[in-house]
């Protein structure tokens, strides 16, 4: 299948929310897993794609959450329209587009997560870095 080229932006970052509980406790060394949600929002005539991320981090020993991050990252795409089924309301944006919004969603989302990490005992905890191929068959299934 032909590939055409599209034409994307970053629009806006947000940060929408920011959890921490330093009382939970880690093991030495620290390990956390980490999971995402996902929702997207889709805006024709703005040709706007938003993906609200959120972040989860767990430890791996009891599963107890300690740190979340939800952030709003919309996108500028131009083509949105020729992705557009009218007689559904429904979209078929190509999975490379989708993978290109989610690497560069949890990117930020990894950024401010570090940003608000800052001053908490989870200051020096690794993020772990994850392929957003595979994050998006998690989420879409796909």
């Amino acid at each position: 299948m032909e590939q055409n080229q599209v034409n994307i932006a970053v629009k806006k970052i947000k940060e929408v929310e920011f959890f921490v509980n330093e009382e939970i406790e880690l093991a030495n060394p620290p390990v956390a897993s980490i999971s995402f949600e996902l929702t997207t929002n889709i805006n024709l005539d703005e040709k706007s794609v938003e993906m609200l991320l959120t972040t989860f981090f767990t430890d791996t020993i009891h599963g107890n959450m300690f740190m979340k991050i939800k952030t709003s990252n919309v996108f500028l795409f131009l083509e949105l329209a020729n992705f557009h089924k009218p007689e559904t309301n429904e979209f078929n944006i190509p999975d490379n587009v989708l993978v290109t919004f989610l690497s560069l969603s949890i990117s930020h989302s990894r950024a401010l997560l570090a940003k608000n990490a800052l001053g908490t005992k989870f200051a020096e905890l690794y993020i772990p870095i994850v392929n957003p191929s595979e994050v998006l068959k998690q989420l879409f299934g796909k």
